[in-house]
């Protein structure tokens, strides 16, 4: 299962936690939730260390994202979040990847050491 799960149109502010060790993904905002995602630290999850997609919004910002079994960051399926300034590296494949019509500005990350591409659109 995914650590933290924000979906339905339900809104979260996530701040200063450790987010490791979940069977999928570490944290998960879907079907139109909004998560605002500061200063975490999400790491060694089987599957994606933050995954947003159908519609999710948020902002990414400062955080350690490392060591996840898939990509560091996933956007998708119409999803838009704001990326802004995140250590992104020793991810299995990309360090953030944009999919089936994932969208959302991105700036000012180091994004290194990543199993496949380090920025996928």
């Amino acid at each position: 299962q995914s650590g933290v799960v924000i979906e339905s149109g339900a809104s979260a502010i996530l701040r200063g936690n450790v987010v490791q060790a979940n069977g999928q993904c570490g944290i998960e905002v879907r079907d139109d939730g909004h998560a605002d995602m500061r200063e975490n630290v999400v790491r060694r999850n089987g599957h994606m260390g933050i995954y947003l997609y159908n519609g999710a919004t948020g902002e990414i910002r400062g955080n350690d994202i490392r060591d996840n079994g898939m990509s560091g960051i996933n956007v998708s399926r119409n999803a838009e979040p704001s990326i802004t300034a995140n250590m992104v590296h020793g991810n299995r494949q990309c360090g953030i990847l944009l999919d089936h019509s994932g969208r959302g500005s991105i700036s000012r990350n180091q994004v290194h050491s990543n199993g496949e591409p380090g920025l996928r659109i």
